[in-house]
């Protein structure tokens, strides 16, 4: 029996996942949103297995991706990111939740000031998109992205 649940965990009220659920519409699959980052009791028991899952959505948030003891959900999400990165197991990062599936693939994130970016928000080139990949390469050819 094919996985019928996307995940989606949201880390602030305003950070909604709005567009990604009008995509979804209509789809046949049930959304689960949860928003864990703020409890301290979090425990693997709390997130369902990645591969019983259709999706998992990872919302953004202010807090750094780093900061698990601040915010211990995050590990659990990391760990969740981590398996989702096998095979079949499709995974979507926005803002905090793109850093934290870098973090989960063991790559570093860094502030835009440290890369030399004087704000965090703003439109940027994508640099090393495969023209190929289904949710990706569409935006190869563009200028910037938000």
């Amino acid at each position: 029996m094919p996985a019928r649940t996307v995940l989606v965990l949201q880390h602030i009220e305003v950070e909604k996942p709005g567009l990604i659920l009008d995509v979804l519409d209509g789809s046949g699959l049930d959304i689960d949103i949860r928003n864990l980052v703020d409890r301290r009791d979090v425990s693997a028991g709390d997130l369902p297995s990645v591969s019983d899952l259709a999706g998992l959505v990872v919302m953004g948030g202010p807090m750094n991706a780093d900061d698990l003891t601040g915010h211990p959900a995050l590990k659990l999400e990391r760990c969740s990111l981590a398996d989702a990165l096998r095979p079949g197991n499709p995974a979507l990062g926005v803002c905090l939740g793109a850093q934290l599936l870098a973090r989960a693939q063991g790559l570093a994130v860094r502030t835009g000031a440290a890369l030399g970016h004087p704000r965090e928000i703003g439109c940027s080139p994508l640099y090393g998109e495969d023209c190929d990949d289904p949710v990706v390469g569409p935006l190869a050819d563009a200028p910037a992205v938000f």
